[in-house]
């Protein structure tokens, strides 16, 4: 059986280890509401689309990452 591998590279947002600093920024942003449950994938999606305080985002580094699928054909 022959597969298909597709590799896609993509953004994501690394947090640091100790979030007290993002978190309080967040609170003090008015932020904490919407992200109080800290939903990464949310905050993530709006760090890498710019849709996010730059404060806040400054405390996260981004990198290239990449997705490996395999499909049969």
């Amino acid at each position: 059986m022959h597969k298909k591998c597709s590799i896609k590279e993509y953004e994501k947002v690394v947090y640091p280890e100790d979030k007290t600093i993002l978190i309080d920024k967040i609170r003090l942003k008015g932020l904490y509401n919407q992200y109080s449950t800290i939903s990464y994938i949310k905050l993530s999606s709006a760090i890498i689309k710019g849709n996010i305080d730059l404060e806040v985002a400054g405390l996260v580094k981004k990198e290239k990452a990449f997705r490996l699928s395999l499909k049969d054909i």
